[in-house]
């Protein structure tokens, strides 16, 4: 049950690069997880598209759907964020990131990500073996 962020939910629901291994998590046995943070990332990450004229709202309202339903939300956000504060401070990178970091380890498996800032500040942390670059 690997937790997802909002860079693998939107890689199934339009067309990007990495689409191709993100729909293959669709595919495999158990669910996708997350923290609460997944739909306020979603749902802001499709307005800055509907607000640049890649597409209309109601298309945005569609992705939106698309990149949500298959994740099951944790309701957990409150509790997770000592910890997201103390990866972040750890990692020097924004917090928000580090919300899935903290889910996972209080799930006790990975974080399926392409963030590659993100990715660029694990090699060598403790958190190294819990986050797997999507498509790896």
């Amino acid at each position: 049950m690997p937790i997802i962020d909002a860079n693998v939910a939107l890689a199934w629901s339009i067309r990007l690069p990495n689409s191709p291994a993100a729909l293959s998590l669709l595919t495999q046995p158990g669910k996708l997880e997350a923290p609460d943070l997944l739909a306020h990332e979603v749902t802001n990450a499709v307005w800055v598209m509907i607000h640049r004229g890649l597409f209309a709202a109601e298309r945005g309202r569609a992705i939106c759907v698309d990149a949500l339903s298959p994740v099951t939300l944790l309701n957990d956000d409150q509790t997770l964020a000592a910890r997201a504060l103390e990866i972040a401070v750890q990692l020097d990178h924004p917090a928000y990131d580090c919300f899935y970091i903290a889910a996972a380890e209080a799930q006790d498996t990975v974080f399926i990500t392409a963030d590659r800032r993100l990715l660029a500040k694990l090699p060598g942390s403790s958190y190294a073996d819990r986050v797997i670059e999507l498509g790896r």
